[in-house]
């Protein structure tokens, strides 16, 4: 018979997982016992919090999701500051943490918390499996919300980008603020939103890119003609943004500056 951590090692195996990060502990021991013999590689990092963030970077890199793995109690909340971090950021992780035994489970048992109520806030989807029969499918739907999620703000302005200025380069994607144009370029190219189109013959040799037709089939536009008017276009084809990254309409900025002078104002 196969055990819950035999399980939760096949089903990282089946999603690509090739690293995960992570600190072992009494609770979450079985699982690491299965990874012995597995592919996957594991990072001991000197801390829970380290392997959070380092879950969230080797996303950031790799456009892969990054999976961090902790004990219960301490080790568990350990994580937060990483998880909270990634959330805010789009960046997908999946956070493994084990906890006491479902009869201990309410009791104030040694080690025991209730990750799944702190991280709810901080989370797209959190679970509390408690029976192994739901393990393999827990497992599996954490890692398809995340193809499925909703594109984050900066991944919209990105593609928005992309899309009125065909074909494109980083110069005008690492124009809005706050993003990781390396993740969100290989998230479009993964979400099949974006293609590749060649390269500038200069220094560095920086790619272009276009949008595909499953962009224009996912938001029913027949054509790139269909597109509305860009805001923040300018004449010079740079875009105008806040500080924020916010893309400002350039005709209130035209307004703003031919208004009369108000009595206060002189």
């Amino acid at each position: 018979m196969i055990s819950g951590a035999d399980i939760m090692v096949k089903c990282l195996e089946n999603e690509g997982i090739s690293v995960i990060f992570g600190y072992p502990g009494a609770a979450i021991c079985p699982f690491f016992d299965s990874l012995y013999d597995s592919k996957i590689r594991t990072v001991l990092v000197r801390q829970e919090q380290n392997a959070a963030h380092a879950a969230s970077g080797y996303a950031r890199a790799s456009s892969k999701v990054g999976v961090c793995v902790a004990t219960s109690g301490p080790g568990a909340t350990n994580l937060i500051t990483g998880i909270a971090t990634a959330y805010m950021d789009s960046i997908p992780i999946v956070a493994i943490t084990c906890n006491v035994g479902v009869p201990l489970l309410g009791k104030d048992s040694f080690q025991e918390i209730d990750i799944t109520g702190i991280t709810m806030p901080i989370t797209k989807y959190n679970f509390i499996v408690k029976n192994v029969n739901d393990l393999a499918k827990t497992i599996r739907k954490a890692f398809e919300i995340r193809k499925t999620a909703k594109l984050s703000q900066p991944a919209l302005e990105v593609l928005t980008i992309i899309a009125y200025y065909q074909p494109t380069t980083r110069a005008y994607v690492d124009q809005v603020r706050g993003v990781d144009s390396s993740y969100t370029v290989g998230l479009l190219l993964e979400r099949g939103l974006i293609e590749e189109c060649g390269r500038l013959q200069v220094p560095g040799r920086p790619r272009l890119y276009r949008t595909t037709k499953k962009f224009l089939r996912d938001f029913h536009l027949g054509s790139l003609e269909e597109l509305p008017e860009m805001p923040g276009l300018e004449a010079d084809g740079q875009l105008r943004m806040t500080d924020d990254g916010t893309i400002l309409d350039p005709g209130s900025l035209a307004a703003k500056e031919e208004a009369p002078l108000t009595n206060e104002e002189h």
